[in-house]
């Protein structure tokens, strides 16, 4: 069957999460739903247009990422260790480009943990955030890591490390954040949903063909070279990880100290 995708970017994905939200509840219309969206936003803005616990029915999970942290190649810094040194040594602040509930929460957990002082800018996308710190209007931000490590390899960006609690199997070379900074752990995750009141029928069959899909070899080829780990959970076991994730997100976004907008 034909799918039609329609990309609302911005907003930390306000835009596409209250388009579906107002969807017909028929099983044809799919949010790709992530932390952000589904958990994070309620303790990152103070008013929603849409409510992530009511206006939706979990799907599935799909997978789990980390963010990589990236500088320009030239950066007087080769780990996280040298750049708090060297960010407390500034006069002015360093800045550091955000576009997601994950890249903010990581930023301000690097000025909290670190101890230093950054310049927060807003990014609608990860991709103009990174072409920002090639052209050096920004020191840094949180890729998400396919793209990020893309850049690395290229030879236009720096990696310092990986958001997630260990290493990249696809790039273990890079080191994970926490191992400088204990208590840095940022993991992101992306699923499907759909609107409240669609049929528990159709939901089962959508949450079986994504599984069926993702279990093909070249799909979870195609997940790994991106930076995805395969995480699949159904829709029973997706509703109550999304409860855990609005509990946990919100602890985080109150520990890093941002105030909802």
């Amino acid at each position: 069957q034909t799918f039609v995708i329609d990309n609302r970017p911005g907003a930390s994905g306000i835009v596409g999460s209250e388009l579906v939200a107002k969807g017909a509840a028929d099983g044809y219309t799919v949010l790709v739903t992530t932390n952000t969206t589904a958990a994070a936003n309620l303790s990152l803005f103070k008013k929603l247009p849409y409510d992530p616990q009511k206006d939706f029915a979990a799907v599935s999970r799909l997978c789990m990422l980390a963010l990589l942290l990236v500088v320009k190649p030239d950066f007087n810094a080769q780990s996280l260790r040298e750049f708090v040194r060297y960010a407390k040594t500034r006069a002015e602040p360093l800045s550091v480009g955000y576009w997601s509930a994950g890249s903010q929460v990581s930023a301000a957990l690097l000025k909290s943990l670190g101890g230093v002082d950054l310049l927060v800018v807003p990014y609608k996308g990860a991709a103009p955030a990174m072409t920002d710190v090639m052209a050096g209007q920004i020191s840094l931000t949180f890729a998400d890591f396919a793209a990020g490590f893309a850049q690395v390899k290229a030879g236009k960006l720096k990696g310092l490390g990986v958001t997630s609690p260990l290493r990249s199997g696809l790039a273990p070379e890079l080191p994970a954040l926490a191992e400088e900074m204990p208590g840095f752990d940022v993991t992101t995750w992306i699923g499907l949903a759909v609107p409240a009141g669609t049929p528990r029928e159709n939901i089962r069959r959508l949450a079986e063909a994504a599984h069926r899909e993702a279990a093909k070899p070249d799909v979870k080829t195609r997940f790994t070279a991106m930076g995805l780990d395969l995480a699949l959970l159904g829709p029973d076991e997706f509703a109550l990880f999304i409860d855990s994730e609005v509990s946990k997100w919100a602890r985080q976004v109150k520990a890093a100290g941002i105030e909802p907008e």
